[in-house]
């Protein structure tokens, strides 16, 4: 992110705090207190037997697309059948709960920042400095575990708790 910042015009993006990057499995949306007990039951019943997963953050990329970026993000590499498999369990999971199986594409990435900017000669540059900004490998990790995580938004970026985590 310090290297992309200094590439963008003015204050077009809104940076993700650095303890707020994450990769998400599935987004719920507002949750009742009543649906947690359930939610928790079926993310356990998700991460069973399911063993850690070793990833690494590489390359930069833009939803929907590099001529009109919303979203700044970094992709993931590493054992994505894995992944996918978790994330698959997941849906498999909470689907009955209500909470409806994603129809896009799992495009695992962690998000790095949002446009805010509306002016399309600000929108385009963001999409070309990210077009041109070559990275590889970041960081590597094992994935060992799942939260089901709160998120509190507030004007300066979300802020995140976690309510329960599952080891893999």
């Amino acid at each position: 992110m310090d290297d992309l910042r200094p590439t963008m015009p003015g204050r077009a993006v809104r940076w993700v705090r650095p303890e707020g990057i994450h990769l998400t499995l599935k987004f719920l949306g507002d949750v009742s207190s009543d649906a947690l007990p359930d939610i928790k039951a079926a993310t356990e019943n998700a991460t069973a037997g399911i063993g850690s997963i070793s990833l690494r953050a590489e390359g930069l990329g833009c939803f929907p697309n590099m001529k009109r970026p919303r979203v700044l993000w970094i992709g993931l590499k590493g054992q994505l059948d894995a992944l996918r498999s978790l994330r698959d369990q997941v849906e498999e999971q909470v689907s009955p709960l209500g909470y409806p199986t994603e129809k896009r594409p799992f495009n695992p990435h962690l998000t790095l920042g949002r446009v805010k900017s509306s002016n399309i000669r600000e929108v385009s540059a963001i999409g070309k400095a990210v077009e041109a900004t070559t990275i590889g490998e970041v960081a590597g990790w094992t994935a060992k575990s799942v939260s089901i995580m709160q998120s509190t938004l507030r004007p300066d970026g979300a802020i995140y708790a976690a309510l329960a985590t599952y080891n893999l």
